[in-house]
């Protein structure tokens, strides 16, 4: 009787499973390893490929109508004023760690500075310097003045180009113009680029095939930026310390005047720094920003009347062209460059400028109108497209001449700065007279490369960001589509594409069950990779038929931005998986909240419409990423992103941590989801993000990253999950011990799922 008692007891925790022998299992996977998706209507593949673009789309377009709202609420300088100081500190809080002191200044000159050479012109003359950034890492400039110096001297400061560094001709140039006309001129190099480059490509003899020598500070923008993100600051914070810790240089000089500083940002990727710089710094008195908060060179011209105001942007590799928080926090480029007002602004565009269609323009003006200072504002612009040929349009390197003989009228009415003779006159030099550096001073100053000083910052507890909060919204699901349920010899697959919260979020799910089974609530496994469902069974077909055969049911969602509704493997810095992580950080958001949302919709699902036990609930996450050999070489220039050993993937362990670390979601309407996660595998995850500080080179996908204010460590899971990792990596996707260097047993993942969340086994 007792006996009889105990197995209606176990029955009814488990129900009845049909095991399947070793010739069955083994058929079951030879099945799965040739798995097609159940057959799907092409225009829902096409709405689903068109997703995660439209989606990105729709919150631009929220974004830039919310900008525009926020300008039509303006009618008075005061109101402004007000909007003005809350955008300009959320701009500052958004830059990272250094910008959010209490009492927060610009930062002042950090130790000595150091003169390493003089070069003597016709009125001139060229200190070369070296002196510390604000975070420790040294800056080389050249300081162009007059000889002999005089009283009262304007100072100006140029923000380079991503196309060279401060020795190029262009800023030769506007060097020893503007020195012999009786200013100061600092000329540094920004982080990453010339002399402070991090990269070891300074000439083609330094690969074995060909490459852009000239590129590579610019693409490795992109590793700087990331690495930078792993301590809570950020490339577009650098540089803007970087030339705050240039003003402060100036105003120690001799003979300078303070009440003229007049930061100039060159064509492209210069004007994004010093449009933001200036906003932040009231000391700085006048700015120069090209090609930065309206119409871009891209730009299709003319403008028509009543253009829509959309040039708040996408996200791309280039983290100064597209700013973490702007559409969230709403400075949108537009916001920072008007936020200089009163002090004098030159609104610049590197070809030709459609003044009378410009929105932009005309919210300036009015600006300046409440200021009653419209001679405060000024333009300059060249002529032609970016693509004309015939006659060409105006491009340049950082500023020409086309585009100073215009900023030359404004410069004289407001700082009296004559031109000597009346026009200008060239005199470059060989690029290597301007370096900074030297064997001897290397030897006595040590620079160390950034890396390495980011790796003691990453030490500094109080770099560690809070996660984040997770709110989902999960008030509505509908079934947007189902196929029939497709009979794999001993397991059958249904597909499922859910339609879920108001924004219409969609989410493919693929179920496979056992075909022999009869329990109502089976146990399962929710499955997290970036991969789509079909790759996945196929690869991992041995450990879902060893699952199915024990009574387990698998779930496996797309989810956002993965599978059908992602753009393919490519994470390299110019993927689109990188346009998109990057465009999600300017609402404040990441690939890992996104999916961790989707965990939890997927999660009610299985429990409300699938009858899933789900005490008794597994998450399985795997990147299905190869490890890298031990003696893989890394020295490669990023022109060409598919020449790059294989990164990493870590994001599925990463939302899968976070989802079992997470429990409880709360909805937009206060309506909860409780999850209960009792063990976690994880095949292909990271021992940790501080592996990227060990060189130069950053594998990582971007998505992978978290950007200031996102924590870098994780969430620590619950005592009561099980965990267990395979194949852990490092940030070159070098394969390491795993951290809990435990034997397990059983050997195989599924058997140890099985065991573990004592699931029903053979």
């Amino acid at each position: 009787m007792k006996i009889s008692i105990l197995v209606i007891a176990l029955i009814s925790l488990i129900g009845s499973v049909t095991f399947a022998d070793d010739a069955t299992q083994k058929s079951l996977t030879e099945a799965l390893s040739k798995f097609t998706l159940p057959e799907m209507p092409d225009e829902l593949k096409q709405k689903l490929r068109d997703y995660v673009p439209n989606d990105l789309k729709r919150r631009r377009d929220e974004g830039n109508a919310r900008s525009t709202a926020e300008w039509e609420k303006i009618s008075t300088r005061e109101e402004w004023e007000a909007f003005r100081k809350e955008k300009v500190k959320l701009l500052r809080e958004s830059l990272g760690v250094s910008f959010r002191t209490k009492d927060w200044k610009p930062p002042q000159l950090n130790g000595n500075v150091e003169t390493t050479g003089t070069i003597k012109g016709e009125g001139y003359r060229i200190d070369k310097l070296l002196y510390r950034s604000s975070y420790g890492v040294w800056i080389s400039a050249n300081l162009y003045m007059p000889d002999p110096l005089r009283e009262k001297m304007p100072g100006f400061i140029i923000s380079h180009a991503h196309h060279t560094p401060k020795e190029n001709g262009e800023l030769q140039d506007m060097g020893t113009l503007w020195a012999r006309a009786g200013c100061y001129v600092l000329v540094p190099d920004h982080l990453g680029h010339g002399e402070r480059r991090q990269h070891p490509f300074k000439s083609k003899d330094d690969y074995s095939k060909p490459f852009q020598v000239s590129r590579q500070d610019y693409y490795f923008r992109y590793d700087v930026n990331l690495q930078l993100n792993l301590v809570g600051e950020s490339l577009m914070g650098c540089f803007a310390l970087d030339l705050m810790t240039g003003v402060s240089l100036l105003h120690g000089l001799q003979g300078i005047d303070k009440g003229k500083i007049i930061l100039l940002g060159a064509v492209a990727g210069g004007g994004d720094p010093c449009a933001v710089t200036a906003a932040l710094d009231e000391r700085i008195t006048c700015a120069a920003p090209f090609n930065f908060g309206g119409p871009q060179p891209e730009t299709k011209y003319p403008l028509p009347e009543g253009v829509d105001f959309n040039y708040g942007g996408s996200g791309g590799w280039e983290s100064t062209r597209n700013l973490a928080y702007s559409y969230r926090d709403g400075f949108l480029p537009w916001v920072i460059v008007g936020s200089i007002a009163p002090r004098r602004l030159i609104y610049g565009h590197e070809f030709a400028w459609d003044r009378e269609h410009d929105p932009v323009w005309k919210r300036l003006e009015k600006i300046y109108s409440w200021y009653d200072k419209p001679d405060h504002l000024s333009f300059t612009h060249g002529h032609g497209t970016l693509t004309s040929k015939d006659p060409p349009g105006s491009h340049c390197t950082h500023i020409g001449k086309t585009h100073r003989k215009q900023m030359h009228v404004a410069l004289a009415k407001w700082f009296d700065i004559q031109l000597p003779g009346g026009e200008e006159s060239t005199e470059r030099r060989d690029s290597s007279e301007l370096r900074c550096w030297n064997d001897e001073l290397r030897e006595k100053l040590k620079p160390e490369p950034l890396h390495l000083t980011l790796r003691k910052m990453l030490e500094d507890s109080s770099r560690s960001q809070s996660a984040f909060v997770t709110v989902v919204d999960f008030t509505r699901k509908k079934v947007e589509w189902q196929s029939e349920p497709v009979e794999l010899g001993g397991a059958r697959a249904q597909q499922w594409v859910i339609n879920y919260a108001e924004d219409n979020r969609l989410l493919p799910l693929l179920i496979l069950k056992p075909s022999g089974m009869t329990t109502r609530k089976p146990p399962g496994v929710l499955v997290v990779t970036r991969a789509g469902k079909e790759r996945f069974v196929r690869e991992r077909a041995e450990l879902i038929a060893e699952l199915l055969a024990a009574g387990i049911s698998i779930a496996l969602p797309d989810l956002y931005n993965s599978g059908l509704t992602g753009p393919g493997a490519d994470l390299g810095r110019r993927s689109s998986n990188t346009g998109r992580s990057s465009t999600l950080a300017m609402f404040g958001s990441d690939m890992v909240k996104q999916q961790v949302q989707d965990c939890y919709t997927a999660f009610d699902w299985l429990e409300k419409h699938d009858d899933w036990d789900l005490s008794r609930f597994a998450v399985l996450s795997d990147s299905l990423a190869p490890p890298n050999p031990q003696d893989v070489k890394y020295r490669i220039p990023r022109d060409d992103d598919s020449q790059m050993p294989l990164g990493p993937d870590p994001l599925p362990a990463r939302v899968a941590r976070d989802f079992a670390a997470l429990p409880l979601a709360t909805s937009t309407n206060g309506t909860s989801i409780f999850t209960k996660v009792g063990v976690l595998y994880s095949r292909g995850s990271l021992d940790s993000l501080a592996s990227a500080l060990d060189q130069h080179l950053v594998l990582l996908p971007h998505d992978a990253v978290p950007f200031p204010t996102f924590s870098h460590k994780g969430l620590d899971l619950s005592d009561t999950i099980s965990l267990r990792q395979d194949q852990v990596v490092d940030s070159s996707n070098r394969e390491v011990a795993a951290k809990d260097k435990e034997d397990h047993d059983p050997k195989t993942a599924a058997a140890w799922i099985i065991k573990q969340h004592r699931m029903p086994q053979k």
